[in-house]
């Protein structure tokens, strides 16, 4: 009788609930990587929309001659007349420019208008600008700032006829 070298039933079994278990936790290891993943990539959607809205809103300001207050938001206004609005509404900044609008879904809260009340120069100047917003439960504060020249303000009050 010749004997052949070959594994039990036993060794088998053994092999197939070792692998099944290295398997499984792969599995499983994947799975909770690739949550992470989609978490991450949600969390960091909604950080560049924050940031692209810090930036545009901060290269608004300082490229507009005027800054006024408008319903539920701010308008931009520059020597040739070019007007930029931006709206604060509930979970969302809808920026209108003459060339389109853009939407940001960021829910901003607590915004706040500080303007030059006491000045000639228009109802509803704005000279800061400060805003909560809130990124997956976290609250964060932008403030922008517009520092007017004594030219402008001189020429605006030649312009109101003060």
């Amino acid at each position: 009788m010749i004997k052949l070298k070959a594994f039990t039933v036993l060794e088998v079994l053994v092999a197939m609930v070792i692998s099944s278990l290295v398997i499984g936790a792969s599995y499983l290891t994947y799975d909770i990587v690739y949550r992470q993943f989609l978490n991450f990539r949600q969390v960091d959607g909604k950080v560049v929309e924050a940031l692209t809205l810090r930036n545009v809103l901060n290269n608004d300001i300082a490229a507009g001659e005027w800054v006024y207050r408008a319903n539920n938001g701010i308008r931009i206004v520059d020597f040739e007349g070019t007007e930029c609005t931006y709206t604060f509404g509930e979970g969302l900044v809808i920026r209108d420019v003459p060339t389109g609008r853009d939407t940001f879904h960021i829910a901003t809260t607590d915004v706040k208008y500080n303007g030059m009340d006491g000045a000639s120069v228009g109802q509803g100047l704005v000279e800061a600008l400060g805003m909560a917003i809130t990124i997956n439960g976290a609250q964060n504060t932008l403030s922008f700032h517009k520092q007017y020249g004594a030219d402008l303000l001189m020429l605006a009050e030649g312009a109101n006829g003060k």
